[in-house]
C-alpha cells in the first residue's frame, strides 16, 4: 500500500481552507493513496483549528507545535546548515513537496510523504470548491436569512497591526463605501479599532457585528447584500461562495487580491466581482 500523503498547513481559517482544498483534490485526483490534512498551530501568533471534524473523506489533525520563541530565535552554524541541506535532498528527491514545487497532482511521486505551503497559487477545479462550499454551508446552514446586512465589510487587522513584516490595509481604501447606499456593518478582528478607523474615514455610522472566528466571517458574508473584503485569505473564500450560490449579489476586493480571486475563481462567473485601491 502507497503512504498517506499529508498535507500540512499554517494559518488561520482561510489558510486552513485551501490546505482542505487541496486534499479533496489530491483524494480525487490520486486514485489509491490516502490524504491527511494536517494543521499547525505554529505562526507568528497561535492559530487553533477550525476544520477538525468537517471533512468527512479527509482525515483532518491539529499538530500543537506553536511556541512563544518560534520567531525570536534561529539555530546556530552547523545545525542550521544541516537542516537546510537535509531540506533541500527531500525537496529535490520530491519526498517532500513545497509551493514553488506543487503546481499540479502529476508532481506527486509515489514516494512522496508531505506537501508543504499555503496553496494560494494552486488552480483547483470546480468539483473541489464546489465540494468545500458543501462543507462550509454545512457548516453555517445559515442560507434562508441572507439579506440581513445590506453592506457588509471584513477588515483584517489583528496582529498585522503590531507586527513589522506585514501591514493591514488602510481604511481610506474604504472611501468608496461613502457612495453607497444602505447601513454598513463591520466584522473583524479587532472590531474596536476597525469601527473607530472606518467612522473617521467615512463620517458616518458603521454598526460593529461581534464574530468568534472565521465561520462566523463567512456567516455574516453570507448573509449580506453587499460584501467588501479585505487582504484576507477568507474574503477571498467568502467572495467564491457568494460567486457560486448568489451570482447577482455585489462584492468588492481589494486590487491586491486580484491574481488570488483570478485562480480562486476561474470557474465562476464574476462579473458582480469589483476591486478597489
Amino acid at each position: 500500500m502507497l503512504p498517506t500523503i499529508k498535507v500540512h498547513c499554517w494559518g488561520g481559517l482561510g489558510s486552513q481552507l485551501y490546505g482542505l482544498a487541496l486534499a479533496h483534490h489530491l483524494k480525487r485526483e490520486c486514485i489509491g493513496r490516502r490524504v491527511a490534512l494536517i494543521l499547525h498551530t505554529s505562526g507568528v501568533t497561535k492559530r487553533k483549528s477550525e476544520l477538525t471534524s468537517l471533512s468527512k473523506s479527509i482525515k483532518v489533525r491539529e499538530l500543537d507545535d506553536f511556541k512563544e520563541s518560534n520567531f525570536h530565535s534561529s539555530a546556530i552554524g552547523g545545525t542550521k546548515r544541516f537542516k537546510l541541506s537535509f531540506k533541500e535532498i527531500l525537496l529535490k528527491t520530491r519526498i517532500v513537496l513545497d509551493d514553488n514545487v506543487m503546481k499540479s497532482s502529476a508532481s506527486i511521486k509515489p514516494w512522496t510523504l508531505s506537501i508543504r505551503g499555503h496553496y494560494t497559487n494552486f488552480s483547483f477545479s470546480n468539483f473541489t470548491l464546489r465540494d468545500i462550499c458543501q462543507i462550509v454551508v454545512t457548516q453555517l446552514n445559515t442560507l434562508s436569512a441572507r439579506n440581513r446586512f445590506d453592506i457588509l465589510v471584513h477588515y483584517r487587522l489583528g496582529d498585522l497591526i503590531t507586527l513589522d513584516s506585514k501591514n493591514p490595509l488602510s481604511a481610506n481604501s474604504f472611501e468608496f463605501l461613502s457612495l453607497l447606499p444602505g447601513q454598513i456593518f463591520l466584522v473583524s478582528d479587532s472590531l474596536d479599532v476597525g469601527v473607530r478607523e472606518l467612522r473617521n474615514v467615512l463620517n458616518r455610522e458603521v454598526m460593529p457585528v461581534p464574530s468568534k472566528g472565521g465561520f462566523d466571517v463567512l456567516g455574516h458574508a453570507l448573509n449580506s447584500t453587499c460584501f467588501v473584503g479585505s487582504s484576507s485569505k477568507v474574503s477571498d473564500w467568502a467572495i467564491l461562495f457568494r460567486l457560486m450560490l448568489f451570482p447577482e449579489l455585489d462584492n468588492f476586493a481589494p486590487a491586491s487580491r486580484k491574481s488570488t480571486l483570478a485562480r480562486l475563481c476561474a470557474t465562476e462567473d464574476s462579473r458582480s466581482l469589483q476591486f478597489f485601491e
